[in-house]
């Protein structure tokens, strides 16, 4: 049996145990013999039967129940806390939504044995596909090759999804825990702007990880109150972390979606939502 040296958290949302494109890859990596060093399931609002699922004992996993929709952050919190006590220095962050097989749990295993050495090394992100399409990690430089682990330049600026990612603990630490502000949505850009700000390396592994993204889906469709919740984590980091580039590029996205959204959602909510976060953030 290969034990990573990992905490690996799994977020569910009314999700079954068994309908969970990560779990299911778990049971499999497990069965070929790799297995991380902890297993949590922070469940928000749980389908029935999770909490007395095989699953749990087959996964080997501390299992989480929470009656109301807390996020994925909260979770998050409560495994880092969960690795600090146990003294595990690194944590793996998933939702529900993941697809990969046993070589994807190698494939980072061997990046972390080699990218984890350096100190200043925040994160070690898999590549994620989603449709097809590369989704993270993003940045303004190139990938390392595709056959080799490696670094992304400090001058990449990197961007990169939750799902996947594997995250040393004593970072997060250092910024004091999760913030809970962005309990939903957020975080993954929090994270990284944030590794920027202190000057953290990015490790990039050739490991492949298929990931369904609910924001950018086929239909690119996100309902009224889900997208409020993402300007209000837009907002948070305007405010606190985006330089003066930055924010003139984050104006021009919100007048371009204050023509497009309407039309293409046929909502003129998303509108006024546009302008009222166009007013808070201009004044």
């Amino acid at each position: 049996m290969m034990r990573l040296p990992v905490l690996l958290v799994v977020v569910l949302y009314r999700c079954p145990l068994e309908s969970s494109g990560t779990l299911q890859s778990l049971l499999k990596a497990r069965a070929a013999g790799m297995v991380p060093e902890a297993l949590w399931i922070f469940d928000n609002e749980p389908a029935p039967g999770n909490e007395t699922s095989p699953m749990l004992a087959s996964l080997e996993a501390t299992y989480e129940p929470s009656a109301t929709n807390r996020g994925i952050c909260p979770g998050y919190e409560r495994a880092r806390l969960a690795a600090l006590h146990a003294g595990i220095e690194w944590l793996w962050l998933f939702d529900q939504d993941s697809d990969f097989d046993p070589a994807f749990m190698l494939g980072m295993g061997k990046a972390w044995e080699v990218l984890a050495r350096d100190a200043a090394c925040w994160a070690i992100l898999p590549r994620v596909f989603s449709e097809g399409s590369l989704v993270s990690p993003l940045a303004r430089a190139a990938l390392p090759p595709a056959e080799r682990d490696g670094y992304l330049p400090a001058s990449a600026d990197a961007r990169a999804i939750n799902s996947g990612m594997m995250l040393r603990r004593r970072f997060v630490d250092g910024l004091g825990g999760f913030d809970q502000r962005f309990w939903l949505d957020g975080l993954d850009h929090w994270l990284c702007l944030s590794a920027r700000s202190a000057g953290q390396r990015t490790g990039v592994a050739t490991a492949v990880l298929q990931h369904a993204l609910s924001v950018t889906a086929t239909t690119g469709f996100v309902s009224v109150a889900r997208y409020r919740s993402i300007l209000a984590a837009e907002r948070l980091l305007f405010q606190e972390h985006y330089t003066s580039g930055e924010r003139v590029h984050y104006l021009a996205r919100l007048l371009y979606r204050c023509v497009k959204q309407p039309l293409r959602w046929k909502s003129f909510a998303y509108l006024s939502s546009n302008l009222a976060q166009l007013w808070r953030v201009w004044v």
